[in-house]
């Protein structure tokens, strides 16, 4: 990475693994109180839509971010920085009418998509998910305010306090759960969580308002980059919105499990959304505007460039994450959630769930970038197809697994219908660019996965020789010991291919600034 990129990258990274701390603290409140139960089985169901436009269309790197900073860095580039407030403010309220109005049809239909949601879930289930959801319909229309104020937010410079977001949402949610064992709390906190997302990023609307020049155009819904956004916005809200239906399906298909299976699988996702979400925070929040930049200014060298640094990078952060998943599941489960009612079976169970499920990790980020490739090239459509295409394979998948292999199936499922995303976005990307040349990255990727692979090797066997998983402070040494073996391994191993970590990131940044245009 560049020096600037690398700099706000890492400062990012800091925040966010603040903000992702605090969210996991939610996730070990809601597990100690609720366990995996029907409370939280009912929850997991409720937020399933109002989690879809806070977290997937209105947060960071979703939809309605992703298509502000599009905007404004167009804008930027073209030298047109007094229209930024007016077009700005006219995608805001355009997404609040359409984001509005959506919110009302989820009270009024709760009961409707409670049941779509999990067709054979039990009518206690039913009835606290209906009324939970009806409580946190409004986080729908509070999602799309806040991915347009983060996107203001970094435009301006600020990158903490969309980063910080998330925390204002954790925090409220401890709380109500600290308060009271109610589920209902839960959805109370929820919301209070989403107002005070909004309000931490209101002030960089108010600068943007503010220190608009005198002579700048008001808010016009029809200027011409209103209009082209909707190119972009429009197929990736559709694209979130496939990517929540394979959420639903995966859910559904759980519902017909014994109880407690659809609260094993979120738990398992939570684990790998923490790690996950800061890497990918960190890196498309400040690359995304670059791309942009070169797509724009029709730069496909750096386009290459900027893409192969994410690439690699991701494969050096992604591959061991997968291998300590895999060879330490079960006593980093048991460290962050055994406590309360979250007990040794649910323990061993969720282990189970998330090693499979890492073995998707890396093709879920490097789609994710690649996806990011199409955005920049104001081509929302073809990840559109892919996304529709990915729905008939998620059901042809779980429908096959679900009855010889259960819940771990449909987590091997979830893997296999990743790949699928990742290489179908890959075929189609160099379709479009006419190559793909990846030679930046694949060497260090390659890399990264044979030592990553014989890291992971090391913590397993190491494994029988510390205590078991019996207690915390056990399965803390256990962790501890696994993860550190697995750690000095990497490390030893991409030094013995010649491709330190340090050195790495280095080099990536040696090489873009030494060919970046002046």
């Amino acid at each position: 990475m560049g020096k600037g990129l690398l700099g706000v990258a890492s400062a990012i990274a800091i925040v966010t693994l603040l903000a992702k701390a605090v969210g996991f603290g939610r996730e070990l409140a809601i597990a100690a109180v609720f366990g995996a139960d029907v409370g939280k089985d009912a929850y997991t169901i409720a937020y399933i839509v109002p989690a879809f436009s806070l977290v997937m269309l209105g947060g960071l790197t979703g939809p309605f971010h992703t298509a502000t900073q599009k905007v404004i860095a167009t804008l930027r580039q073209q030298g047109r920085d007094n229209e930024v407030a007016g077009v700005v403010m006219a995608i805001a309220a355009l997404v609040t009418l359409v984001m509005g109005a959506l919110s009302g049809v989820a009270y009024v239909a709760a009961p409707w998509l409670v049941r779509a949601v999990a067709t054979n879930a039990s009518d206690p289930v039913f009835v606290l998910a209906v009324e939970q959801l009806r409580v946190m319909a409004p986080l729908i229309l509070l999602g799309g305010w806040v991915g347009i104020l983060c996107g203001v937010s970094n435009d301006q410079g600020d990158y903490a306090r969309p980063s910080l977001s998330p925390l204002i949402a954790s925090i409220a949610v401890i709380a109500a759960v600290l308060w009271k064992a109610d589920p209902m709390l839960l959805a109370w906190g929820t919301l209070v969580g989403g107002v005070g997302q909004v309000l931490l990023q209101a002030p960089a609307a108010w600068r943007l308002w503010r220190t608009r020049p005198v002579t700048a155009p008001g808010i016009d819904l029809r200027h011409p980059e209103v209009k082209g956004l909707w190119g972009v916005l429009l197929p990736a809200c559709v694209s979130s919105t496939i990517g929540t239906i394979s959420v639903i399906i995966g859910t559904n298909f759980a519902s017909s499990l014994p109880a407690g299976s659809i609260s094993v699988f979120d738990f398992a996702n939570k684990l790998i959304q923490l790690p996950l979400g800061i890497l990918m925070t960190a890196l498309l929040i400040p690359l995304f505007p670059l791309l942009t930049q070169a797509a724009v200014a029709g730069d496909r060298a750096e386009l290459f460039r900027r893409m192969n640094q994410g690439l690699a990078t991701i494969g050096l952060a992604t591959l061991p994450l997968i291998a300590l998943f895999i060879a330490a599941g079960e006593p980093l489960v048991a460290v962050v959630f055994q406590r309360g009612a979250f007990d040794a079976t649910d323990t061993h169970l969720t282990a189970v769930v998330l090693a499979i499920c890492a073995l998707g990790i890396w093709t879920y980020a490097a789609r994710d970038l690649m996806i990011r490739v199409f955005y920049a090239l104001d081509d929302g459509r073809t990840p559109l197809m892919v996304s529709l295409a990915s729905l008939g394979v998620t059901v042809a998948a779980m429908a096959a697994v679900i009855d010889p292999f259960g819940l771990n199936g449909l987590a091997a499922a979830t893997a296999g219908v990743t790949l699928f995303n990742c290489l179908a976005i890959a075929l189609l990307l160099r379709r479009k660019l006419g190559e793909l040349p990846l030679g930046g990255s694949t060497p260090v990727v390659a890399k990264a996965a044979v030592a990553a692979a014989l890291a992971g090797l090391a913590a397993w066997l190491i494994g029988p020789w510390l205590p078991p998983t019996e207690g915390f402070l056990q399965a803390l040494a256990r962790l501890v010991g696994q993860s550190a073996v697995l750690g000095v391994v990497y490390a030893g191993a991409l030094a013995a291919f010649g491709v330190p970590v340090g050195a790495a990131v280095a080099s990536l940044a040696a090489r873009a600034r030494r060919r970046r245009p002046a």
